[in-house]
């Protein structure tokens, strides 16, 4: 039977850059090779989270062909930087071309793909963006970018993200209660580069030309669903697919069990679909 081979390790990407932890999942099974490789998938995780928090998801599309890797962004779970400070949303993205640059080099055959969630999805939305040929698709998670209360305040740190607005599973609240590497405290200067991305965003998402699935619960208190809907009915792109789950809160990939491998069963057959 498959098995999930999961490696960490510290790397720079280029000379000036930020020391990143980084991960990466793979099938392992004996009877692996090239051929039965489907794709890649990099994982944009949401603020103040760090790639740890994917191990079930990326494991489970590891077992189904996919090569799913990522990194701490900057100032994130083990990687280098102040927590949650950034000048730019640049400092999110560049990373990501320079870690996928890499992964490409390696597997030049396969199709590259982006998830991400939170404020990793509004970096994934910006990724592509700017290099909207880069990716064969993306899979956004209740993106960041328009909020559903005033959590933005410029004139002192706050807690973005309470736990228990994240999932309703208590097992995974908890989870992340006793997580030492969860950091949330905000201050304007991480205010201003979100607010310079969302409306980077909201300005051109008749650009939205690339393949793309969004995924959003209809409950989330954390990032407005009105979002994903808009830029579903607004994109360009003819290649768009958008399914909203009942009931659930800001993370579907951190619902209980059984709604969360129904969400990861969604991803597996779009990405599917796209090879």
């Amino acid at each position: 039977m498959a098995s999930t081979y999961a490696d960490s390790q510290w790397e720079r990407f280029r000379d000036e850059g930020p020391l990143l932890w980084v991960k990466r999942w793979s099938e392992l099974n004996e009877n692996t090779d090239e051929t039965s490789r489907k794709g890649l998938l990099f994982i944009s995780h949401g603020l103040g989270e760090h790639s740890g928090y994917y191990e079930e998801f990326a494991s489970f599309l590891s077992s189904h062909g996919f090569i799913v890797f990522s990194h701490d962004h900057v100032g994130h779970g083990e990687s280098h930087g102040i927590h949650n400070h950034v000048e730019s949303f640049k400092e999110y993205t560049q990373p990501i071309f320079d870690h996928c640059d890499v992964m490409k080099r390696e597997y030049p055959n396969l199709p590259l793909f982006l998830f991400g969630h939170s404020m990793g999805g509004a970096v994934a939305i910006l990724a592509a963006l700017e290099k909207p040929k880069y990716f064969s698709g993306v899979i956004t998670s209740a993106p960041f970018v328009i909020p559903t209360k005033a959590i933005i305040c410029p004139q002192r740190a706050l807690h973005l993200v309470d736990p228990n607005e994240v999932t309703r599973d208590p097992i995974q609240v908890r989870k992340i209660q006793g997580d030492p590497l969860f950091h949330t405290p905000l201050k304007a200067r991480w205010g201003k580069a979100w607010h310079d991305a969302a409306c980077q965003i909201l300005q051109n998402l008749k650009s939205v030309s690339w393949p793309f699935f969004a995924i959003h619960g209809d409950a989330d208190e954390i990032s407005d669903v009105k979002f994903s809907q808009k830029m579903f009915n607004t994109a360009s792109s003819q290649d768009k697919e958008i399914k909203i789950y009942p009931g659930f809160l800001h993370a579907p990939l951190f619902e209980s069990e059984e709604d969360r491998n129904s969400v990861y069963n969604d991803i597996k057959l779009w990405l599917e679909e796209k090879l």
